[in-house]
């Protein structure tokens, strides 16, 4: 057994820089990479889907499932928002209910007070 048998050789990469035989072609400008596409023309003719913001061809799955995803927010924001209406309106029922009975007892302490002060007034025999 030599010395060499225990060394394994290190392969060096060369300097050459790597060439790729790929091309990327109309690059993205930075209006297009950052857009939302929200507004949107649809090309019944060629089937392909631009966005009228940044000109760019979208995937017409992209769009639909950002719609979707989309939709499912508001559907739950709308649930959630009848959720807090129908909260609302009991707390409106209760105050409205509170309210009424405060006015009767308002009206049964007016009544009260009047009743009283006929009678002191009777008592000291300013009323007849």
């Amino acid at each position: 057994m030599s010395e060499n048998d225990n060394v394994i050789q290190f392969k060096a990469p060369s300097d050459a820089i790597p060439t790729i035989d790929t091309e990327v072609k109309g690059r993205k400008n930075r209006q297009q990479m950052y857009c939302k596409h929200h507004s949107l023309i649809i090309d019944e003719e060629h089937r392909t889907v631009e966005c009228n913001d940044c000109g760019c061809v979208v995937e017409a799955f992209d769009v639909l499932l950002a719609r979707a995803n989309n939709a499912e927010s508001v559907i739950r924001g709308m649930s959630e928002l009848l959720d807090k209406r129908d909260e609302l309106r009991k707390s409106v029922d209760a105050l409205l209910k509170e309210e009424k009975n405060t006015k009767a007892r308002l009206r049964s302490a007016r009544t009260d007070l009047a009743f009283i002060e006929n009678k002191k007034l009777q008592h000291e025999g300013k009323v007849g």
